[in-house]
């Protein structure tokens, strides 16, 4: 197996913590914890983090300061599942924070085609939701720039957004 890239035993390591719920488990430092939320229904999860980790949930903190944010998710995530993305954008959208959400239909965790070959493609619509997803940060940049007077990105945001208009 090589030692970097794609195939690297890093890659397989992180592949299987995400595929055997035991992620959350290595960047906690608590054995368990991903099991133990993936048994809790999801609507009572956010009350079953532990206090001394919740600061590592940042869908726990979503307040009216928090930025602009464009969620991009596979609807066939097997990993983390779509409704993560939903209730994000949900919260966001109560709060008046602009946001944008960007479900690809049927992209699993990754947005790859791992049936494609290898290298594998890009899921079928992922291309698509990416591009729409960098217009979006071109958009809150040109903004931002303008309300906070360093206009002098603001070239820098148009070019980059009409070159994505002329690729979609």
């Amino acid at each position: 197996m090589p030692t970097s890239g794609f195939l690297s035993d890093r890659f397989a390591l992180t592949a299987r913590w995400e595929l055997d719920s035991t992620f959350l488990d290595g960047c906690f430092g608590k054995p368990g914890l991903g099991k133990m939320l993936n048994e809790v229904e999801y609507a009572k999860r956010a009350a079953a983090v532990p206090e001394d980790i919740k600061p590592g949930f940042l869908q726990l903190f979503v307040t009216e300061n928090y930025p602009p944010s464009v969620l991009v998710h596979g609807t066939a995530d097997e990993v983390v599942p779509d409704k993560e993305s939903v209730k994000q954008y949900e919260q966001l959208r109560k709060l008046d924070i602009k946001t944008e959400l960007l479900l690809v239909q049927d992209g699993r965790h990754g947005l790859a085609d791992f049936g494609s070959g290898f290298p594998p493609q890009p899921a079928t619509g992922s291309t698509e939701a990416y591009g729409r997803a960098l217009k979006f940060i071109a958009e809150v940049f040109v903004s931002n720039s303008t309300k906070n007077n360093v206009s002098y990105l603001e070239p820098f945001w148009k070019s980059l957004s009409a070159l994505l208009d002329a690729h979609s």
